[in-house]
């Protein structure tokens, strides 16, 4: 293997300083971890700037206008400082520990052969298969779920160039990329390896993931079915008869994939239990070390002591120096998360309090109202990791107007949901447009508005009721 440039070994060995400083944090160490973590983060960035995205220069500009006006009017003192560097880096940690994972499915046969059989299925069941199978993968490759399918989506239509309209073919793309795209968006209402969640769940410290977990999993199921039954209305049934894939070998090769993440969800379940981990502490420490088993048991069959030396190589030399491309990715949320801390003590949650009841305005309400402004701001360039943190955040300390966390978190994490697949300007967008060829101003604004205005107004007339 090709030895990684000096940069790369340094920016990579900070990630990896950050993770293991907020590893000690997770179980409990002092203010140093976050000086480390806070003085590593901030290095990694100087050291990565003139490669990263323009979005992430500006959001990490904007962190740093905001901070010195405030600091200038004397706003910010140190324990909010160390709040905000505490929220920053911990969505290093969270970014790195899952980058990881995601390096070991990436190389895997098994999930190559899955993703093969869920693009290969006839149009009648399509849709539906490409849907549940992209969640499930996104559960574990997060963002790689949508590299890797998008990629297998667009060679699927390629190879139909020769018998195929150009009409029936771009009708097939518009079909199974929404189908991606909204199995995938469903994940921030349910999962704990998204970041909406734990941005939630971190906003509400009473509130723990077991305390959701049914009421975010049946709406992330009725958010895929309605996707489903969006798709059906918008386009008829194929008048041609294609001879049916086996639906249970589909099935069957899905298993093991299931099987692991039961695993993985487990084991971080059993550790948080067992400990005074937190969840998402004990998932993000367990993550790791599963990605670096995989890769073990992929060159298992060499024996185990050249399936040890062949990982190790492969650490040194591949995954580890990879971390420093994720750099936009991490300047990105660490700046947003920055942003939203030293944000919140700027809000007069009192003042909010008797405007809202001056004009008569319920809990159901209120609610609609943050659903419209998240989901609207996100096209607009607004990051919803500021938004939902503002959100979250007011909504539970508004006094006289009690507000359930469950439907706290049910309003922010949907309208996470919506701007990820509707957004121009979201990472998974970007991503997608990338993997099939196709401008993000097209996915999401054009192929996806009819469904987002859907949930959009069906969530309204749920929460109005429902608060």
């Amino acid at each position: 293997m090709k030895s990684p440039s000096r940069l790369r070994r340094t920016s990579s060995s900070l990630l990896v300083i950050i993770f293991l400083a907020a590893v000690c944090r997770e179980i409990g160490a002092g203010s140093w971890s976050i000086v480390i973590s806070g003085t590593g983060l901030l290095i990694f960035i100087g050291l990565e700037w003139r490669q990263m995205a323009g979005v992430a220069k500006a959001t990490f500009m904007v962190a740093i206008a905001i901070f010195a006006v405030l600091a200038s009017q004397g706003q910010i003192s140190l324990d909010l400082i160390e709040k905000a560097f505490v929220r920053a880096t911990f969505f290093s940690f969270f970014v790195t520990s899952l980058d990881i994972l995601r390096s070991a499915a990436q190389t895997s046969p098994m999930i190559r052969h899955c993703g093969k059989l869920i693009i290969d299925q006839p149009p009648g069941r399509r849709y539906a298969v490409l849907t549940y199978g992209g969640h499930m993968f996104g559960i574990l490759l997060n963002m790689g779920a949508l590299n890797l399918l998008g990629t297998m989506v667009r060679r699927s239509i390629d190879s139909d160039q020769v018998d195929v309209e150009d009409r029936i073919r771009e009708m097939r793309l518009q079909r199974m990329t929404m189908a991606l795209m909204r199995g995938f968006c469903a994940l921030p209402l349910w999962a704990p390896t998204s970041v909406a969640v734990v941005l939630v769940l971190t906003g509400l410290p009473d509130t723990t993931w077991f305390d959701v977990a049914p009421y975010a999993m049946t709406t992330a199921f009725i958010y895929i079915s309605f996707g489903w039954f969006i798709d059906r209305l918008s386009f008829p049934r194929p008048r041609i008869i294609q001879k049916a894939g086996s639906l249970r070998g589909v099935l069957y090769s899905l298993l093991p994939l299931l099987a692991l993440n039961v695993v993985v969800l487990g084991t971080a379940f059993l550790l948080s239990w067992l400990s005074p981990l937190r969840l998402i502490g004990a998932l993000l420490i367990c993550v790791p070390i599963f990605g670096i088993g995989w890769l073990i048991i992929q060159r298992s069959s060499a024996g185990l002591p050249l399936a040890f030396r062949m990982t190790g190589r492969r650490l040194a030399y591949k995954v580890v120096p990879g971390l420093s491309d994720l750099r936009t990715e991490i300047c990105v949320l660490a700046s947003s998360a920055f942003i939203s801390i030293v944000l919140l003590p700027q809000i007069d949650v009192t003042a909010l309090s008797d405007l809202i009841m001056q004009n008569g305005l319920g809990a159901g309400a209120v609610l609609v109202m943050t659903l419209w402004f998240i989901s609207i701001a996100g096209p607009l360039g607004f990051n919803p990791i500021i938004s939902v943190s503002l959100a979250v955040e007011t909504l539970a300390s508004l006094p006289g107007l009690h507000i359930s966390p469950v439907l706290i978190l049910m309003t922010c994490t949907l309208a996470w949901a919506l701007v990820t697949g509707v957004s121009p300007f979201s990472a998974a967008e970007r991503l997608t447009s990338r993997c099939i060829r196709k401008s993000p101003f097209v996915i999401g604004p054009r192929w996806n508005m009819v469904f987002t205005l859907s949930v959009l107004i069906s969530a309204s007339i749920f929460l109005l009721i429902a608060a």
